[in-house]
């Protein structure tokens, strides 16, 4: 659907310090069928609003959305 905007894109997920594996899941995910999807990480849990910060200053392009998961 993304692809039809006619548009450059990327997804940027950060994986804020998780341990149920999701990260691995992401990592599966950026490797194979979803080409356009960047994983960032912290390596210890820091809070929504350092996720969000770290997204926001390595996004490429200039529109965002952004949603949560977990917070």
């Amino acid at each position: 659907a993304l692809a039809r905007l006619g548009r450059e894109y990327e997804i940027v997920a950060v994986d804020a310090g998780s341990t149920d594996g999701s990260g691995a899941v992401l990592d599966r995910l950026a490797g194979g069928r979803v080409r356009h999807l960047r994983v960032l990480r912290h390596e210890a849990r820091r809070g929504y609003g350092a996720s969000l910060r770290t997204a926001l200053a390595e996004a490429r392009h200039p529109l965002l959305f952004t949603t949560a998961v977990e917070y």
